[in-house]
């Protein structure tokens, strides 16, 4: 459903650092994804500082770079995450790699945020109401548009309005549901391959050696020569759950 509150994206907000509820009030924990690529560090920052946690509710901000980190903000409070390489897919590659550490760390919803974007005050808040009043796993709102000066535009997109498209930003997922989690795998599937997106997190060089006395000059070889004889050779490993095992 699409919230009919007046809460949605792109608008000003006060340069005030997020708020944290305490721990005994909190009854639900939201994970915000902002991917980025190449922003400027006041971009980042406004659309951080619009990320703020109501009294009940435990927001972490994940900013996942694609490739060109900003070191400015590792002393923000915030989960700064960073990518080795850019993969040129507008940010669903970190955005898929923040939302699988929010499902792992357990957080209840999962919602994203553009870098070029910001949260109207009262965004998140609305739309966990929204979630509670209805029921539905997958909650959004629609956007407004702002000069980068906080300026409101007067434009509205038809796809929104008919309710036939939500922008990522303008969406809340509850993380925990079945159907929640395959909204996700579908909103990041390539459209190119078919396939969902896998990020690159680390390279790990492997040397594989052999004696002398195997006939194999190539890992192609070796592995025909163990196929052909599966008793012969053996090997050795860190041992179970190393990478080389």
């Amino acid at each position: 459903p699409v919230s009919d509150a007046d809460m949605a994206l792109r608008g000003a907000s006060a340069p005030a650092s997020p708020a944290t509820a305490r721990d005994e009030d909190i009854e639900f924990r939201v994970a915000v994804i902002t991917p980025y690529y190449r922003e400027p560090l006041a971009m980042l920052r406004q659309c951080h500082e619009s990320v703020r946690a109501p009294r009940h509710i435990e927001v972490v901000h994940f900013l996942v770079s694609d490739g060109h980190p900003q070191d400015g903000i590792d002393g923000w409070k915030a989960r700064h995450v960073t990518l080795p390489v850019a993969h040129g897919d507008n940010g669903n590659t970190p955005r898929a790699v923040g939302s699988l550490l929010a499902a792992a760390e357990g957080f209840d919803f999962i919602a994203y945020l553009d870098a070029d974007n910001w949260y109207h005050p009262g965004h998140l808040e609305s739309l966990v109401e929204l979630h509670e009043t209805s029921g539905a796993d997958v909650c959004c709102a629609q956007r407004t548009y702002h000069r980068a000066d906080g300026s409101a535009l007067p434009l509205t997109e038809r796809s929104e309005d008919s309710g036939q498209h939500v922008d990522t930003s303008g969406l809340l997922l509850c993380a925990k549901t079945k159907p929640a989690l395959d909204f996700l795998s579908g909103q990041f599937q390539s459209k190119t391959v078919g396939k969902t997106y896998h990020a690159l997190v680390a390279v790990l060089p492997h040397i594989l050696v052999v004696p002398r006395s195997v006939p194999a000059n190539s890992v192609k070889e070796l592995i025909a020569l163990a196929k052909a004889a599966p008793k012969k050779y053996t090997y050795a490993s860190a041992g179970i759950g190393s990478p080389i095992h």
